[in-house]
């Protein structure tokens, strides 16, 4: 990857590869809330629609060899770390095709090969476990970096307080990623007062429209390359906004159906790539319909193939469902 911030967001190849991984994720998403719909997916689901630019615009910005965390909402991110829909797919329905057998569900992938580090329960535990992740690519000299994404609730953990002071003391090489996933005072408020403390830790903060996949991949490259050079912890923080609840089967009070249709009609993260790419002449709009549908089929085949795959062990699919052995 070029050392030049733009590189990542301003070519045309770079562009359609970013509206390539958006639409993967999102008809995965999709997908994915259909079949728990159905009762193919127990135990948690926490879905990523309307926030994919984030995912997109960091994984543009990675090198192979780096790594990432992120909490409760994944699926976005291990997709962006090239993770293949397929095993990913058979893993949330609990199959032994799965990445990691059918053990694993939605919430705790783990792909060392792929970078990706985790999902995580515990509301911010990922913060501190990138430092530790960062300190290996240091010690081991390997320019690596490691992405660490965490959402509003774990904003106020102290652990973040903790981590950034360790990074910015042994200057680790990593780039925290704030969430905040709705239009609102209290997101702003949020992502304000985390730039604050790290500005007080000495940790440079930007602020990008998370909705903007080139936006993203734009202040993460700026990020990465300069903790590539020794020059330690940066943190980025991005506006996005969640189409769904916290989790499948919740009720989202926060956001009405009117908001919800106001936000996607002027702001989807899909469509402004698609009609920037269209505008400039990178693209004609048949040649980004064929990438939807192509996303859309594979989606629709790694779902049937996890269907037809045989299931995970009795004990472990009770594991993932909390039911009784």
């Amino acid at each position: 990857m070029s050392g030049d911030p733009a590189a990542v967001a301003d070519t045309t190849e770079a562009a359609l590869a970013l509206y390539r991984t958006m639409a993967l994720i999102r008809r995965f998403e999709e997908k994915a809330g259909q079949l728990y719909g159905l009762g193919l997916i127990g135990g948690f689901c926490h879905l990523s629609i309307g926030q994919e630019a984030v995912s997109a615009g960091l994984g543009a910005a990675a090198r192979p060899g780096d790594t990432r965390l992120a909490g409760r909402r994944g699926h976005g991110h291990m997709l962006a770390a090239g993770i293949p829909p397929e095993a990913l797919m058979a893993e949330l329905l609990g199959r032994e095709t799965g990445l990691c057998g059918g053990r694993a569900g939605s919430l705790h992938v783990v792909s060392p090969a792929h970078g990706y580090h985790s999902g995580h329960g515990l509301i911010g535990a990922q913060i501190p476990l990138a430092a530790g992740l960062a300190l290996a690519h240091r010690s081991r000299e390997d320019a690596g970096v490691t992405f660490a994404v965490f959402g509003d609730r774990a904003a106020d953990q102290g652990r973040l307080d903790e981590s950034l002071a360790l990074a910015v003391r042994l200057a680790l090489p990593v780039v925290y990623v704030l969430e905040t996933n709705r239009e609102s005072a209290e997101a702003a408020a949020t992502r304000a007062r985390v730039a604050a403390r790290a500005e007080l830790h000495g940790i440079p903060s930007r602020e990008v429209d998370g909705m903007d996949a080139r936006a993203v991949a734009a202040a993460a490259e700026k990020a990465a390359e300069r903790a590539r050079r020794g020059r330690g912890p940066s943190l980025i923080a991005a506006r996005t906004y969640r189409y769904r609840g916290h989790a499948m089967g919740d009720t989202d009070r926060a956001r009405s159906r009117d908001e919800q249709r106001r936000v996607r009609a002027r702001h989807d993260p899909l469509d402004l790539l698609r009609e920037a790419l269209i505008g400039d002449g990178a693209a004609e709009a048949a040649q980004l319909r064929a990438i939807e549908t192509e996303a859309r089929d594979r989606v629709a085949a790694a779902a049937e193939a996890a269907r037809a795959a045989p299931e995970a062990g009795a004990a472990v699919t009770a594991a993932r469902t909390g039911a009784p052995v």
